[in-house]
């Protein structure tokens, strides 16, 4: 729980996961102070439909925080004060225990069917993802669509009939339930597709390069609300 604390920095974003009208919901905060001595935090009061949300005082809540280099950790805390500051409103935790990590590495992978539009760079000299990072404003890029086939915190795997090297770096453009994000991606795999209900020649696997704690937050969010959306349906 010690390591949880160093980890954490002001102004980073965390996922509060509440049950409301028998649906579990994710509220948006992030840190205002961490207090490693006494094991508690401050937040601002999240927001719900444009009107802050009601937290339980004395009540424990699941709580997930992402961080972009070790992983994912949910843990328990209790609402242990509210407190008004200049009209906003802040919420005191304290941590309970129960902290679970996931390694990046180990990103649940889930699969989606979706079509996606990549824009590959037209200048041969972008040749790696810091490159493309640093002169994606500058640079022309040549559209193409895709077939996403799964999707992860770490990476998603498509199909097309286009010949893609290891290596080879290109942007993408995702909407994911409304929240658009874009991302640089690198190949990391390639194989001939053998799936005979989609007719493509290739399967390939990229992985997220240069991507930031905000947007890859985006992407385990909703990962997160489509497992649980499957686990309603009692599909996984």
């Amino acid at each position: 729980m010690n390591d949880l604390l160093n980890l954490i920095k002001i102004r980073d974003q965390l996922t509060i996961v509440v049950k409301k009208d028998d649906e579990m919901i994710d509220l948006k905060s992030s840190f205002i102070e961490v207090d490693q001595k006494e094991k508690s935090f401050k937040i601002y009061n999240p927001i719900y439909k444009n009107r802050v949300y009601g937290l339980v005082l004395d009540k424990i809540y699941k709580f997930r925080y992402v961080d972009d280099k070790s992983g994912i950790y949910s843990f328990d805390g209790r609402i242990i004060k509210r407190i008004k500051e200049k009209q906003i409103m802040i919420i005191a935790v304290k941590f309970e225990g129960n902290v679970k990590k996931s390694q990046r590495r180990s990103f649940y992978r889930m699969d989606l069917v979706k079509r996606v539009i990549i824009k590959l760079p037209m200048d041969e000299s972008i040749d790696d993802a810091i490159k493309l990072e640093k002169h994606k404003n500058q640079v022309q890029f040549f559209p193409r669509e895709i077939l996403l086939k799964d999707i992860s915190g770490g990476g998603f795997g498509f199909l097309t009939d286009d010949n893609y090297t290891s290596g080879d770096v290109f942007m993408a453009e995702m909407n994911l339930d409304g929240t658009d994000v874009q991302v640089i991606c690198k190949v990391v795999r390639k194989s001939m597709n053998v799936t005979d209900k989609i007719k493509y020649k290739y399967s390939i696997g990229v992985e997220f390069k240069c991507l930031d704690t905000n947007t890859r937050r985006k992407i385990i969010n909703f990962i997160f609300n489509k497992q649980r959306e499957l686990r309603k349906k009692g599909l996984i």
